[in-house]
């Protein structure tokens, strides 16, 4: 049985790097639509690198402040 995340929705605070990272990774890869938050503005590149491995992935990214 596979689940439908895509009406899902992930804010992972932290993601530009380390384990918030790689949980963005997962969530994204299981097709929940997945925000990246942190101070750093290397958000920004997470979120791309995801998009290129993952082309389905549903991704949005800030930098707080």
């Amino acid at each position: 049985m596979t689940t439908d995340n895509s009406a899902t929705s992930i804010l992972i605070i932290g993601a530009a790097q380390g384990i918030g990272q790689a949980i963005a990774r997962t969530f994204a890869a299981d097709h929940y639509h997945v925000i990246l938050a942190d101070l750093s503005e290397s958000v920004y590149d997470t979120a791309q690198q995801i998009r290129v491995d993952l082309p389905q992935a549903s991704l949005a990214a800030t930098v707080l402040d």
